[in-house]
């Protein structure tokens, strides 16, 4: 999935964001939201911040973020289908969402 560059510099909401967004919020932070569609309820499920990754942004405003992502879901009372649906690893290089 090729992600999308917004701006979108209040990190306290996320209107207007959509799976496979990233962007730098106004304290200069990096914040992406995963390639994985809304839950159920309509919610993004996977937003972090990213600042603590190594992140290169290149001349055509694309970033890659190093080493790779790894949101987790679950736990003992969460079934197995929804912490599927809120799982993934992956990387996000130059724009370019790619699972592992």
């Amino acid at each position: 999935m090729t992600g999308r560059r917004i701006e979108h510099p209040d990190s306290t909401s996320l209107e207007g964001v959509e799976p496979g967004d990233y962007w730098k919020d106004a304290n200069g932070h990096w914040w992406v939201c995963g390639p994985v569609p809304r839950d159920e309820d309509g919610a993004l499920c996977l937003v972090a911040d990213v600042t603590t990754w190594s992140v290169t942004e290149h001349e055509d405003r694309t970033i890659t973020v190093s080493p790779s992502i790894f949101w987790g879901a679950g736990g003992y009372h969460a079934p197995p289908e929804w912490a599927a649906a809120h799982t993934w690893h992956g990387f996000l290089e130059r724009g370019v969402w790619r699972s592992v």
